[in-house]
């Protein structure tokens, strides 16, 4: 499938294709798929491109053999079905009907959902709905791809958003590189300086396995970086080497996991009155928040951060995290809060 890698994620692009009278499941799509995104892919490093006729760019050539073209460069295809079966595409007795077969011929993975079709019309079908009637049994008999009924678009959109995080599941983490690289290795650099004000210590030995783990990861060492974290963790136990292990797992797609981790660090950084790592504890759960798609806790965590960050006269470490409200405020729609940050950003 094409799989376009950008410098901080990689596209996979889900098609969906329904003849027209299911036009609510069609504008519900795009809210599940940017939901998902935010509640899941991208905290995998992956964005999932909603596509469908609608997005196909005019050209010379016959209408359903260009859609044909974004069907064929899906990862993943969704067919939905109701009472309508669509009109003839010239080669086929209907644009889904096409859709499927060139899905089905080219190996791409197909979902079927089937909308329940009322009992008055069931017991007298037209044209239209035999059609329908008929190709949902043939795809019941042979058994080769997903089918799922559903009641109405509310259920429907329910369905798909877990469904989606079920088939996120199965792929593997996408590892951040160029400028994500570079961020976390900017990100050690100011951990390492938070270090000097600190009340914590650590030894050499720690920093080094932290920074061979980060270098593992970075080049896809998942599992290699994954035994150093842990063994770094209970070899120090020091809120340095538990934070970086919680960066890694939020990157990585476990955000619980990282979650818990972050936790640990600002509860055992409050016992010991140490206000820098208490602050970059809740900054990096800010982040946690975020990638979920929890913008309230997200919001109260970079808050808490900046909080103390000013008290001890930390710019720049607050310079980010007007970014990252900036980006709580975009994700929201609320735009004019969003440029507030921003701006506040950049002049520090």
């Amino acid at each position: 499938m094409a799989k376009k890698t950008t410098e901080t994620l990689e596209v996979r692009k889900i098609f969906i294709g329904s003849p027209g009278d299911l036009g609510e499941e069609r504008k519900a799509f795009r809210k599940v798929v940017e939901r998902v995104n935010k509640i899941k892919a991208r905290s995998m490093c992956i964005h999932l491109e909603p596509v469908g006729w609608e997005d196909t760019l005019p050209g010379k050539g016959r209408p359903q053999g260009l859609i044909n073209k974004d069907v064929v460069s899906a990862d993943l295809v969704l067919l939905l079905l109701w009472k309508r079966w669509g009109t003839p595409t010239g080669e086929y007795s209907s644009g889904f009907e096409e859709e499927y077969e060139v899905a089905r011929e080219n190996n791409i993975q197909i979902w079927f959902h089937f909308k329940n079709i009322p009992n008055d019309m069931l017991a007298d079908p037209g044209k239209q709905l035999r059609k329908v009637i008929d190709f949902r049994d043939r795809i019941e008999r042979e058994r080769q791809y997903l089918y799922k009924p559903y009641r109405n678009a509310k259920t429907w959109k329910k369905m798909l958003e877990e469904d989606l995080c079920r088939w996120l599941d199965d792929l593997d983490p996408v590892l951040q590189t160029g400028a994500n690289v570079r961020d976390l290795q900017r990100q050690n650099e100011e951990l390492m300086k938070a270090l000097e004000k600190s009340k914590a210590t650590i030894d050499t030995a720690a920093v080094d396995m932290v920074i061979e783990a980060r270098e593992l990861a970075d080049n896809g060492q998942i599992t290699r970086a994954w035994e150093i974290f842990a063994r770094v963790e209970a070899m120090s136990g020091s809120l340095y080497s538990i934070n970086n292990y919680g960066m890694f797992l939020e990157r990585i797609g476990l955000l619980d996991e990282a979650e818990e981790k972050l936790k640990a660090v600002v509860s055992a950084a409050e016992v010991a009155e140490d206000k820098v790592w208490t602050a970059i504890g809740y900054g990096n759960l800010g982040n946690v928040y975020l990638t979920r798609g929890d913008l309230d806790k997200a919001e109260k965590m970079y808050l808490k951060s900046q909080e103390i960050n000013k008290e001890l006269g930390r710019k720049e470490e607050n310079a980010s995290l007007y970014g990252n409200l900036g980006s709580v405020y975009l994700t929201r729609g609320d735009l004019g809060k969003a440029e507030k940050m921003y701006l506040k950003s950049l002049e520090i």
